[in-house]
């Protein structure tokens, strides 16, 4: 089975993507993406299946799956749509650059054990136990976190996995794949998007990027970035509106025009629905942070 070219939908905002996944069932693609992973189990079973090692997985276990490794997390899959119920797969999983911050972490002799632990994670590995410890709460913690405060507490949960006895590495090999046709042309969509989210972009227009009918790119971005490509503008257009709202000298207005938008009534609510506040609140608790 080849695995798929995953892209993680990391806007320009974005050092680290944190998600929460509250689903029928994991994403059941083989896959693998250019970030490390860190996956905490919050409820469900299922086994976890890479090219170096197979392991059945629980509730309450914590995987860091290292830059490049394929893998999928493989729970029960309904047998109909009709069966299909909200929240028998949760966890929270954590995306970074492992490369970016090995090359940082590597000038200071105190993080080497940091540095190996992010190289060690393409062998794949387990927390076989995080119920009990501060781990659970520092990765809950990253979802209500921004900015860098949210990079400080990436590396809390890093040391902790250096020296957690409950440690365990998957496999006795480094097991990593490259698909350059995929990820050239996700790059390309994503070049795309970044550089123009603030001129009107149709699906037709992005489509044409990588030769692509508007059915097909939606298909193809779909299952490569498990968000759909209307989604993925409005969240990067809403995290550039964030970006501007921490100026001082810059208000709500120039804010919505100045990260795509022509209506404020539609700037307003894809801005509360993507970060649970309107733009005036957010700008308010940011500065009160």
């Amino acid at each position: 089975m080849d695995p798929l070219c995953f892209k993680v939908p990391r806007n320009l905002q974005e050092t680290i993507r944190v998600e929460h996944w509250n689903l029928p069932y994991f994403y059941d693609y083989y896959h693998f993406h250019e970030e490390c992973q860190i996956t905490y189990i919050l409820k469900g079973f299922g086994k976890l299946y890479s090219a170096g090692f197979n392991n059945d997985f629980h509730q309450d276990e914590l995987y860091l799956i290292g830059k490049n490794v394929p893998h999928v997390f493989k729970s029960r899959k309904p047998e109909s749509d009709s069966d299909e119920q909200e929240g028998e797969a949760q966890a929270i999983s954590i995306f970074f650059d492992g490369d970016q911050f090995t090359g940082f972490f590597e000038e200071f002799p105190e993080a080497h054990s940091l540095v190996s632990l992010i190289c060690n994670s393409k062998q794949g590995i387990k927390v076989i136990s995080a119920k009990d410890t501060e781990l659970k709460g520092w990765v809950n913690s990253l979802l209500k976190m921004e900015g860098f405060e949210r990079i400080i507490q990436l590396v809390k949960v890093l040391s902790f996995l250096t020296r957690n006895n409950e440690v365990r590495t998957l496999s006795a090999l480094k097991h990593t794949v490259t698909d350059p046709i995929d990820s050239n042309k996700l790059n390309k969509v994503f070049d795309y998007i970044n550089e123009n989210y603030k001129s009107p972009i149709s699906l037709e227009d992005v489509a044409s990027q990588i030769n692509m009918t508007p059915s097909a790119f939606c298909r193809f971005f779909k299952r490569r970035t498990k968000n759909t490509f209307s989604n993925y503008l409005i969240e990067t257009r809403i995290a550039t509106a964030c970006k501007l709202l921490l100026q001082n000298d810059i208000t709500v207005s120039e804010s919505c025009y100045e990260s795509g938008y022509n209506s404020t009534s539609n700037f307003h609510r894809h801005f509360r629905r993507v970060t649970g506040y309107s733009p005036i609140e957010y700008k308010k608790r940011i500065c009160q942070a």
